[in-house]
């Protein structure tokens, strides 16, 4: 760091030393002065392929995927073969489709992943890009392409929670068997058991084998997360529904119209 700083006394122009004082300070977890020497070499240089790679890096290191994404699509536009090898754009192509499918481009993840699962068949690490396949391709309603790239998912790696889980949802959706569905659900929840996500698919899968009381223990447990507190509540009325006891059941579809209004 103290070297490359001397240098940009000398050259404080120079868009090399801005970025690899960045990576320097990466190298340190030393995030906050690492984007900051980016922004530097960026603001020389908008088109500066490894300026925006590694911005991108750093955003998808601080969990902001929509800037790291805006980032390595820019990377990739401006790329070249003097700034960085095939290894380099190969990984850029890599994290481009993960971050599609994070946020919800599924069809721009496939269009990245595909190609790049292709070109990488052989490397024992592409085994990780099929849970992000079949999440794109659940999202984009293809199940039966989805179900063939999460079970070779888990085949890469058996203990993959997020694979699991997805895979047991959609052996639900398309009625393979819910025993099945029920084991995967199951298996996800322990494996990650703060998971609310993980809990809400598995209540699902037991209201559909009938496993009542089971069910609404885990949906109570989904009650006290945001994001799945709607959902939980309209399945506890559909398991109140199922067994006909429809007072309970309506105590708890008011809920979701009462939260529903207030949103």
């Amino acid at each position: 760091v103290k070297e490359y700083q001397r240098g940009l006394k000398c050259d404080k122009h120079n868009v090399n030393l801005h970025n690899s004082l960045g990576v320097t300070w990466a190298m340190m977890n030393k995030l906050s002065p690492a984007l900051q020497s980016f922004i530097n070499a960026l603001a020389l240089d908008d088109c500066n392929f490894m300026a925006l790679y590694n911005l991108g890096l750093g955003e998808q290191a601080r969990n902001r995927q929509a800037e790291a994404l805006a980032y390595m699509e820019k990377a990739l536009q401006y790329y070249s073969e003097e700034e960085g090898g095939p290894e380099l754009v190969n990984d850029l192509t890599l994290q481009l489709g993960i971050l599609c499918c994070e946020i919800g481009r599924y069809q721009d993840a496939l269009s990245y992943l595909i190609p790049w699962q292709k070109k990488n068949s052989q490397d024992h690490s592409a085994g990780r890009v099929h849970y992000y396949l079949g999440k794109a391709h659940h999202a984009l309603h293809d199940n039966r392409q989805a179900m063939t790239t999460l079970q070779r998912a888990l085949r890469f790696d058996e203990f993959d929670d997020r694979a699991m889980n997805l895979l047991g949802r959609v052996y639900l959706d398309e009625k393979e068997g819910d025993q099945i569905a029920l084991s995967l659900c199951r298996k996800s929840v322990e494996l990650e058991p703060a998971n609310r996500r993980y809990m809400l698919n598995f209540a699902e899968v037991l209201l559909q084998c009938g496993l009542f009381h089971e069910a609404r223990e885990n949906l109570h447990r989904c009650l006290r997360t945001r994001d799945c507190k709607t959902e939980a509540q309209l399945l506890l009325g559909e398991s109140y529904t199922s067994e006909a006891q429809h007072k309970r059941a309506r105590k708890w579809y008011e809920k979701v119209v009462e939260q529903e209004t207030c949103h």
